[in-house]
């Protein structure tokens, strides 16, 4: 099944299986006073149809606006070396112990059958997060780059799952931790430890675990070590920085019941942000926002 059927038939499904009781209802409730909100992560819509038009104008003024008061640069988004970011809509965050991943009696990575298997179940993944350290971390002295260095295989046998990867056609990010501040400490400091794993493993990017944005140097840093490679936020990434934050997390935002625009999203269109409500069993409001 290919990705687009199983959003079809998922959306379809929830929707049937939420429903409940019929309720009739005026097709065009009358609203009192919707307010524009611009500053939420996502944006609310107004729920009567007659107000989108004067909406979408609110949103098209507000965009432009926003980009002159922060005179807005989109020169990395049209890098080509970053021209693969907007298409990278399923991201997995993988713990590298995971048993389906790798298999700890041959002592193998099993990429193909792990792919496979979401391939099968709902059309794959276009990019997995390389999960190390936590929750494990603090049981001893190492540091959350040594979890990369005692991953089986080492650097090498985790450079050449990454092949594997990219040649499946995958992108794949490392995870930095910056609460890790009680373990052995690198001879180097952590944006340039980071840079140097990039390089080491090939990577296309670094998920920014807690973080809502990256420090100002991180991009020459990156670039130095290998192009194309982004930043990607888990907390909700603020305006100013989208020019240099490829992508960000849209976790728990809380949309209205006519569902409203992704801010960052409607800003740079060719911003990504991976909607995600870990610990929900109910996944119909990403997908309708999506």
């Amino acid at each position: 099944m290919d990705r687009r059927r199983f959003l079809k038939t998922s959306l379809a499904f929830t929707s049937m299986a939420s429903a409940g009781p019929l309720v009739l209802r005026p097709v065009f409730a009358v609203e009192q006073d919707f307010k524009f909100e611009p500053d939420k992560p996502i944006i609310p819509a107004p729920a009567n149809p007659s107000a989108w038009p004067e909406f979408r104008q609110q949103l098209a003024a507000w965009r432009e606006q926003k980009r002159r008061d922060l005179k807005y640069s989109a020169a990395l988004y049209q890098r080509e070396d970053f021209h693969w970011v907007p298409s990278s809509f399923a991201c997995c965050l993988l713990m590298l112990c995971d048993e389906t991943f790798y298999n700890p009696k041959t002592g193998r990575y099993t990429v193909r059958s792990f792919l496979n298997r979401a391939r099968h179940e709902f059309g794959g993944f276009d990019s997995i997060v390389l999960w190390h350290a936590y929750p494990r971390i603090g049981f001893d002295n190492r540091n959350q780059f040594d979890f990369y260095r005692d991953a089986p295989g080492g650097l090498k046998g985790l450079r050449a799952v990454v092949n594997q990867l990219h040649s499946e056609g995958l992108r794949v990010y490392i995870d930095y931790n910056p609460w890790d501040t009680g373990t052995r400490r690198e001879t180097k400091n952590d944006l340039d430890a980071l840079a140097e794993l990039v390089g080491d493993l090939d990577v296309d990017g670094i998920f920014l675990d807690t973080m809502d944005r990256g420090a100002e140097d991180f991009r020459a840093k990156l670039d130095l070590a290998r192009k194309g490679v982004v930043l990607e936020s888990e907390g909700a990434l603020p305006l100013e920085r989208v020019h240099d934050h490829h992508m960000s997390w849209a976790q728990w935002f809380a949309n209205s019941p006519t569902p409203g625009v992704l801010r960052n999203k409607w800003f740079e269109r060719r911003h990504m942000q991976h909607q995600i409500q870990r610990w929900n069993r109910d996944h119909t409001g990403e997908l309708q926002t999506a």
